[in-house]
């Protein structure tokens, strides 16, 4: 097929959402009445410049008498477009102007939608203020149910979930997930009309930790055949995450299927033209994974364009990237470095973090690239970049958070169940039977108190072998001389001494202490200790931990003793200290008798 024919059919396919790429236009679709989006307002300002209004005591009035259900993008404009970018204080106040209104009007949904507002404006993603939040909506929860107002109570359950997974407290969100799927299986898609997206983001959350089965039955439940709403994106994204998924498990044809559904679908959505975009860009990725790299880079290049020109910076890194992988197998250096730039620049316009999703096809590259170049270098950096992100994903997304999850849940639910059961014997009037149910329930939990003792100095004595191993073994045969001398005067720096308890200590301050190149140290560690130099320094840290956790005369609190070892970041001591030992420093000092 010619390139040609190629953009002539794509030209076909896209021709209505490319004449739609603004917003405003996919509005006037969606709104044949322009009246109908009623509460944007248009004033003068001074300088003569269009400025909207938000005439949000309408929005109040129908909302108190309409309820929830009736005003669905009402709403999200009101909060995404309009109170979003409010300060704090401009914002505080709009929230005291729906409490009046809650007042005025006698509303008690309107009252837990002030909460649901209050939350929506705070930074939750502050320790301190997600659990402000995380009060307000458990609030708001229990008294919607005992209000019979399923829709506030559902709202308020989503923000828990959905706060708690963004700020990582993964354990937590999957705890409480079943709960809100029980609850979404109350509601209809009338009465809650966010109810797919909420199943959109428990399907992708259980896709990061890959629960593919749970994942699968949550994505699908998401899909429609056409939205009732502007902002409703969850169709489309569910089928960006089927696609997803069904690539990583080589099956392209239904992976092809979902994204040209995308494509295809007849939802007038905010965004639209972005996804449109994002399946082409997709589908020319499963092309080029089935060796079609000259059609894999016409879809490329019809996507950048669009990409480029609307400020999707993180979609246009990732084209770039996708055109370097196709020179590649071609054998063109020169684009392939091209492309490379091209795509460090938009991540750079982008702000993008080092946990962008671009690096994980990004770094390879680069590393093949200078490998090819013969900069051995440069190829090891980014091989070491590489195994970072990948590792860092691996720590963020681990499945022991799920079992842990599934854990509490069914303590819970045990706990639930014999407390029904001993109830129910009260009730009864069965004294004898209650006795036996209660001896017998004081058993088991002893039992299972003996048990999980047992099980957490298991964990304490293993993490004590761990801490006690040698920090660098027997080397082979194959260690260059040069490469042994190095790793013994950093064994000396950091056994003897103690240079790991310096917080600040970087690779390239010790590269200097040693008066080597920070690539060549950076090497001889991940050859010798197979991990790069955070983690060989974190070991260093974790074992004094260890060591001064399981001395019982060592009277120092929790957090002294982890800074003194090195530690900066109470976050990053705990996430570490319970990936290593599978318990909290707490309980594992309460468990360290000897």
């Amino acid at each position: 097929m010619s390139r040609r024919t190629v953009f002539n059919i794509l030209f076909f396919i896209l021709g209505a959402t490319a004449s739609a790429a603004v917003p405003d236009t996919l509005l006037l679709h969606m709104y044949d009445n322009p009246m109908h989006h009623l509460y944007q307002v248009r004033e003068k300002s001074e300088e003569d410049r269009s400025k909207y209004l938000f005439n949000a005591d309408t929005l109040f009035y129908r909302y108190a008498t309409e309820g929830y259900a009736a005003l669905p993008d009402e709403l999200y404009y009101y909060y995404h477009d309009y109170v979003s970018y409010m300060s704090l204080e401009e914002a505080e106040k709009e929230v005291e102007r729906m409490r009046d209104a809650a007042r005025r009007y006698k509303s008690k949904a309107l009252a837990n939608e002030a909460d649901l507002m209050k939350v929506s404006v705070l930074d939750y993603y502050k320790d301190s203020l997600l659990q402000v939040c995380n009060r307000i909506v458990r609030k708001v929860a229990v008294r919607a149910g005992k209000e019979g107002d399923a829709v506030s109570r559902i709202r308020a359950m989503n923000f828990d979930f959905i706060s708690n997974y963004r700020t990582g407290h993964y354990a937590y969100a999957f705890a409480f997930a079943p709960c809100v799927v029980e609850e979404l299986n109350k509601l209809t898609d009338r009465q809650y009309t966010e109810r797919r997206e909420m199943f959109f983001h428990l399907g992708r959350a259980y896709m990061d930790f890959r629960d593919y089965p749970r994942a699968l039955s949550y994505l699908r439940e998401a899909l429609v055949d056409t939205t009732r709403f502007f902002f409703d994106r969850s169709n489309i994204r569910a089928r960006v995450e089927l696609g997803n998924y069904f690539r990583t498990e080589q099956q392209l044809d239904s992976s092809d299927y979902y994204f040209r559904s995308i494509i295809t679908s007849r939802d007038m959505i905010k965004f639209r033209p972005y996804y449109d975009h994002l399946a082409l860009v997709e589908l020319g990725y499963n092309l080029y994974l089935r060796g079609s790299y000259d059609n894999a880079a016409d879809y490329y290049r019809y996507a950048a364009d669009f990409a480029c020109k609307e400020g999707y910076h993180t979609l246009a890194a990732t084209i770039f990237t996708g055109l370097g992988e196709v020179y590649q197998v071609k054998k063109d250096p020169v684009q392939v470095k091209a492309m490379i730039d091209s795509a460090f620049v938009y991540l750079h316009k982008g702000k993008a973090g080092a946990d962008n999703s671009v690096y994980f096809r990004l770094y390879p590259l680069m590393y093949k690239y200078y490998a090819e170049k013969g900069n051995m270098p440069l190829f090891q950096a980014y091989l070491d970049s590489a195994t970072v992100v990948r590792h860092r994903r691996e720590e963020r997304f681990n499945a022991q958070v799920l079992l842990r999850a599934e854990q509490e849940v069914a303590a819970q639910q045990e706990e639930t169940a014999a407390h029904r059961i001993a109830v129910q014997r009260r009730l009864l009037g069965w004294i004898t039977a209650g006795c036996v149910l209660l001896a017998a329930g004081l058993l088991v939990l002893w039992m299972f108190y003996r048990q999980k003792r047992s099980a957490y100095r298991i964990l304490v004595e293993r993490s004590r072998e761990w801490a006690r191993k040698q920090t660098i073994g027997e080397l082979p045969l194959s260690v260059a001389d040069d490469d042994r001398l190095l790793m013994h005067r950093v064994h000396v720096l950091l056994e003897e001494e103690h240079l790991y308890r310096d917080p600040d200590l970087t690779l390239d301050s010790m590269a200097t202490r040693l008066d080597v190149h920070r690539n060549t140290l950076s090497r001889v560690i991940n050859l010798i200790q197979n991990q790069n130099f955070n983690q060989y320094i974190n070991d260093f840290r974790l074992r004094e931990v260890i060591e001064r956790l399981s001395d019982p005369a060592d009277r120092a609190t929790i957090l002294d003793i982890a800074f003194s070892a090195g530690f900066r970041s109470q976050q990053t001591f705990y996430r570490l200290f319970k990936t290593e030992t599978g318990l909290s420093p707490a309980l594992f000092r309460k468990n360290s008798v000897r």
